[in-house]
């Protein structure tokens, strides 16, 4: 028997093995090679977008912050912005930045806005940043938002305060009430012009000259409904979206009326949807602005504005108002018929704003049950109260706030004009 020997093909087989591994071998060190270069470019890449990045955003704060040195002059800012009309390079001490250019230019159709050209470099790889920083402007029209009242205590007046008790008379202590100098500061609310036609538009909401429960108006949009005479109030309403009801005479509430409505809270200040405006201008012109009954037990949410007419309410001590009231007149009663504050109920959560009217508080029956979240603004403000004991109860219960916001139109213009800047990335 003969035997073959295979030591000479096994030998090539190994070789050209070998010679496949190794072009495999050199072939996916290539890649590795390749893909760690790409990775050493991308990651140099990012390193250098970062810098420029820096520079830009550095030279942004730095615009900004000079920018708001000049606060609202126009003039100011302009003068400083214009500066940048031809391309300027502005220094910034970062590594690796080489460049930073600023320049007023145009972008797109309108706008013109200030850019921020950043450039750097980082291991031989350069790379740019551009951002775009334009202005916002803001005016806020006090008109609109009402005044923000700043007290140091929860009644104010102008001309006088004294509590009368079985003990005598004394002057409110001064924690509580506070005198106010600066008398312009609060002025009337200014009722807006109702025409005719207005007037006689007529409404599907008002029958014989009453709302007697029902919901009235629409989500998300306003609703103004003018009543030419006295307007009556009873059962349950429900008033939807913004509700402004005009009234050109007076205003009776019934016995047990609730009267819900939308509210919405901006910035810590709640704005109440509803305005009932009490012209009482019908001729003839009643005594009263608002009519109530004894021991008026009534829910309200929204404001409540009257031009003029006395106002003497009677509260039950249940009665919940929340809102406002803003009154023109001169002569303002307000009581309940029980001395105990119970459960720390507010009957009236808002504030009382009558800067032309002297306010009675307990007037008829010593009684001084409630409790204020805001504050009370009058000519004069007096309260009565059976006995010193109750009128500290009364303090302590409505020494609640310091600031209030009221919705009233003095028909003083103040505009407040702000200026924030924000910023963009150009491509």
């Amino acid at each position: 028997m003969q035997i073959k020997n295979n030591c000479g093909s096994a030998l090539v087989s190994a070789i050209m093995v070998f010679a496949v591994l190794s072009i495999l071998a050199i072939t996916t060190l290539g890649f590795v090679l390749a893909e760690n270069k790409l990775a050493i470019y991308y990651h140099n890449k990012t390193q250098a977008y970062y810098i420029a990045k820096s520079g830009a955003d550095t030279i942004e704060a730095a615009l900004i912050s000079q920018l708001a040195t000049y606060s609202s002059d126009v003039s100011a800012q302009k003068a400083f912005l214009d500066v940048y009309n031809t391309a300027r390079k502005v220094d910034v001490d970062i590594d690796g930045v080489t460049e930073v250019i600023v320049k007023n230019e145009s972008v797109g159709e309108e706008d013109r806005v200030l850019t921020i050209q950043s450039t750097s470099q980082y291991r031989g790889i350069e790379q740019s940043v551009k951002k775009a920083l334009f202005s916002v402007v803001t005016e806020i029209d006090a008109n609109d938002q009402g005044i923000t009242i700043e007290h140091p205590a929860p009644l104010m007046y102008t001309e006088t305060a004294y509590q009368q008790t079985n003990a005598g008379i004394d002057d409110i202590p001064s924690d509580i009430a506070h005198n106010v100098s600066d008398v312009e500061a609060f002025l009337p609310h200014v009722f807006d012009d109702v025409t005719e036609e207005q007037w006689n538009s007529g409404n599907p909401y008002v029958l014989d000259g009453k709302i007697i429960g029902g919901t009235i108006g629409t989500a998300g949009k306003t609703t103004n409904i003018y009543v030419n005479g006295p307007l009556t109030l009873g059962g349950t309403i429900t008033f939807v979206g913004k509700v402004n009801l005009y009234v050109r005479g007076n205003l009776e509430i019934m016995q047990n009326t609730e009267i819900y409505s939308d509210s919405l809270v901006k910035e810590d200040i709640t704005e109440y949807l509803l305005n009932i405006y009490v012209y009482n201008e019908a001729i003839p012109v009643q005594p009263k602005g608002l009519v109530t009954p004894l021991k008026l037990y009534l829910t309200f949410s929204g404001n409540l504005y009257i031009k003029q007419g006395d106002i003497d309410i009677d509260f039950h001590q249940d009665a919940y108002l929340t809102g406002n009231i803003i009154y023109n007149g001169d002569k303002l009663h307000i009581g309940t018929h029980n001395n105990s504050i119970k459960n720390e109920k507010k009957i009236l959560d808002g504030s009382i704003y009558a800067p032309n009217s002297e306010i009675y508080i307990g007037f008829k029956n010593n009684k001084t049950a409630f409790i204020l979240d805001g504050m009370i603004f009058g000519k004069s403000i007096f309260v009565y109260v059976q006995n010193p004991a109750q009128a500290r109860k009364f303090y302590d219960a409505i020494a609640s706030k310091v600031t209030v916001n009221v919705p009233v139109n003095t028909g003083i213009s103040t505009k407040t004009r702000t200026v924030s800047y924000q910023s963009y990335y150009i491509d």
